[in-house]
């Protein structure tokens, strides 16, 4: 998608990336409360938890058939025709070292805020607060199409300000308001439970809108998909996947329930440092290609005018 898109809408059109994962919770948290709405808690307990994993089946040959039919981007074509696209392991871990340590940091907070507030919110509302699972699931879902509906808008505005600007106003906001999202949560009441999901849900959204367009202009175009994809995977697996067992384990140890705030306000930390060292990459053609076909012509930074013809 980045590949494809012209420099000076990058961030809104990679942003659609976000919307299909943000429309896969959706889908995913419907057909789970649907299922477990019609079993009961007893019989979904026992063995109606399985039918959303049969149902995935389908879903997993559809995504093979796309990918099989996806073709190369001009970005990767000409690189190939200059002989220019064949980076190997050893080249993208020996010479791009920087650059793999830039996009795990970058990822750390994406997965850590996903994984936290998409995955194991509705455990935390159930358990440690003791909010309904009809309730948590119903009141997840209204913020996650909320999410999907404005992410597009983050993604178009770091086109127009910047991809780090948005970056760092995410963090930021991670920082000063995870601790109160989490206190209007703990009121249990329902505007509190808006309140908190809705500022949790912002401040993801922000991230999310953005980081597909960041992410893969980290890398030139000969090591770009080895040096994405191993980078994100090893930071999701080490820091994503892992982060609702961590908190919950906190959470046991220390009995404070509001574990999960300062795992996102030091994720967000953390996260501060690649943001200040990345370079700005908006309205700018991805590294290793040629400028990409726009309508106003390449920029080199998100404010300059496009140059006469």
């Amino acid at each position: 998608m980045c590949e494809y898109s012209p420099d000076n809408s990058r961030g809104f059109l990679a942003s659609f990336l976000e919307f299909g994962t943000l429309g896969g919770y959706i889908l995913g948290s419907l057909l789970v409360f649907l299922v477990q709405f019609s079993l009961g808690d007893e019989a979904f307990t026992a063995w109606g938890w399985r039918i959303p994993f049969l149902c995935a089946a389908p879903l997993g040959l559809f995504g093979l058939y796309l990918r099989l039919k996806l073709e190369d981007s001009p970005a990767f074509v000409n690189a190939q025709k200059e002989n220019e696209a064949n980076g190997t392991l050893a080249e993208v871990i020996g010479d791009h070292t920087r650059q793999l340590l830039l996009c795990i940091g970058l990822t750390l907070i994406l997965n850590i805020a996903y994984y936290t507030v998409l995955t194991y919110l509705p455990s935390y509302l159930e358990t440690i607060l003791n909010i309904s699972t009809t309730e948590a699931a119903g009141l997840l879902i209204v913020v996650q199409v909320a999410m999907m509906s404005i992410i597009y808008l983050f993604g178009g505005l770091s086109d127009r300000v910047g991809r780090k600007p948005v970056l760092i106003a995410a963090c930021l906001s991670f920082i000063v308001f995870s601790y109160p999202a989490f206190l209007l949560l703990s009121t249990t009441t329902v505007w509190g439970l808006v309140a908190g999901l809705a500022m949790l849900g912002l401040m993801t959204v922000m991230l999310a809108g953005v980081m597909p367009a960041t992410l893969p202009a980290i890398f030139p175009t000969r090591v770009r998909y080895g040096g994405f994809a191993i980078a994100y995977n090893l930071s999701t697996s080490l820091f994503g996947g892992t982060a609702p067992l961590i908190i919950q384990y906190l959470i046991g140890e220390t009995g404070n329930n509001f574990i999960p705030a300062f795992y996102l306000m030091g994720a967000a930390v953390i996260a501060l440092v690649p943001i200040m060292l990345i370079p700005e990459t908006a309205g700018r053609p991805l590294p290793g290609s040629k400028a990409q076909h726009s309508g106003t012509g390449p920029r080199t930074g998100p404010k300059q005018p496009a140059p006469a013809a």
